[in-house]
């Protein structure tokens, strides 16, 4: 929907402009995703994440460094600060 109406992936207007979520808007809004063309949609709504594979697809064999990810712990600190300039500016 994001792509035909703003020619963007998963634009976030598309929740603020179409869907018209209460309470949903740029200012208290992001995304986490980790695919380029969201990053360029979303500006500064976005918490780019890392490819995250556990089992190699091809090999079923555990892929260790994703097994052992901290990536959702490291991204709490960064919604935390987040909400403190929300709360100091009303937008993150």
């Amino acid at each position: 929907m994001a792509d035909k109406r703003y020619g963007k992936h998963k634009d976030l207007r598309v929740v603020f402009d179409i869907f018209q979520l209460q309470h949903m808007n740029n200012c208290n809004t992001v995304i986490i995703d980790g695919h380029p063309k969201v990053y360029s949609a979303n500006g500064l709504n976005i918490i780019p994440a890392p490819a995250f594979l556990v089992i190699d697809e091809k090999t079923l064999v555990p892929n260790q460094s994703d097994v052992n990810d901290i990536f959702l712990l490291q991204t709490i600190e960064k919604l935390e600060g987040m909400k403190q300039n929300f709360d100091i500016t009303g937008c993150i």
